[in-house]
């Protein structure tokens, strides 16, 4: 559930549908402005092999872009590949880079820094939380697993211009795993200076339509706009401010206040309110994701001495 001021740029209608935000109201966001938004707590990290909320993720769309990417209506599109070919038996995709791709210092955005960023996401010293997300390209899971080296992956660039991945089995959902931002390029020379300290203000580059400017952890993160972005004619914004707002309620009081432009924090018992007062600001979408509960056997009500007794109170529980 979301209420916004309107929505701006090209690739933040991507964040923002992604984090379930959209919509519009008569108090407009200019162009040359800066977009205000909540977050309900800082990102754990902004190195995206590190990341792995929700929150993170939001901030890593804004600053990073992957070779596809998801449109306002939620199909996915190029980005920093202009195309791409699958083969005839699914097994191998080619991506041909954007000539104009560019970090933001001006360096060009080559397939040697996605063929390095895939290699670190599977390589077991990063620790990467989405490293299985690599799981069928050639060789993802033995590296995972320490038995292969990070070079073995099935990941190749015979050029500057052009990327393949080569798959164990035909995956149709690969491209839908190349936008999140586990996926997104790094600059090799980044990591060589600076280590895992690189996703910093100051250090950090992006390939994406802003760059991260500050962040004072526990109150915003902002971020700046990239000009040497190959879609930068395509971004309205000067930037986008995220304050850390961690009570729902705080955050919601502070879009009432006009403060935030987004927020994409309604608390459940004020919804029949806000839906009444707010109208077309207030957005219902569909969320796309996985939770899981797990369960204490070794305690009542579920502690038994019976396995197939277990079963049917699981079932009893499952089914109340």
């Amino acid at each position: 559930m979301t209420l916004t001021r309107k929505l701006i740029s090209q690739a933040l209608f991507v964040a923002l549908l992604l984090a379930l935000l959209g919509g519009c109201s008569d108090r407009s966001v200019d162009a040359g402005e800066i977009l205000q938004r909540g977050l309900p707590s800082d990102p754990e990290s902004l190195d995206q092999h590190k990341a792995r909320s929700i929150q993170a993720a939001d901030v890593l769309r804004d600053i990073g872009e992957g070779l596809v990417a998801y449109s306002p209506t939620g199909e996915l599109v190029p980005a920093a590949a202009e195309r791409w070919e699958v083969s005839a038996d699914g097994l191998t995709y080619t991506f041909h880079l954007r000539e104009r791709a560019r970090w933001s210092n001006g360096d060009r955005v080559e397939a040697g820094h996605f063929v390095f960023g895939l290699r670190r996401l599977v390589a077991p010293a990063t620790g990467a939380f989405y490293a299985d997300m690599l799981a069928a390209v050639v060789n993802a899971s033995e590296i995972v697993s320490g038995d292969l080296p990070a070079d073995a992956l099935g990941v190749e660039a015979p050029d500057d211009r052009t990327l393949v991945i080569k798959l164990a089995r035909p995956t149709p959902y690969l491209l839908s795993l190349l936008a999140h931002p586990s996926t997104f390029p790094l600059h090799p020379a980044l990591v060589a200076e600076f280590g895992d300290h690189f996703a910093r203000p100051g250090k950090l580059l992006s390939n994406g339509a802003f760059v991260l400017d500050a962040w004072v952890p526990g109150s915003v993160l902002a971020l700046r706009r990239n000009e040497n972005y190959w879609n930068d004619a395509a971004t309205a914004l000067d930037g986008v401010n995220y304050h850390v707002v961690v009570q729902s309620a705080a955050e919601l009081n502070r879009y009432r206040a006009g403060e935030l432009h987004v927020t994409s924090t309604v608390p459940p018992d004020n919804f029949a309110s806000l839906r009444a007062q707010y109208g077309s600001e207030l957005h219902v979408a569909p969320y796309l994701g996985l939770y899981y509960y797990g369960f204490n056997l070794l305690r009542s009500p579920l502690r038994t001495t019976s396995s197939s007794e277990r079963r049917c109170r699981w079932r009893s529980i499952v089914n109340s």
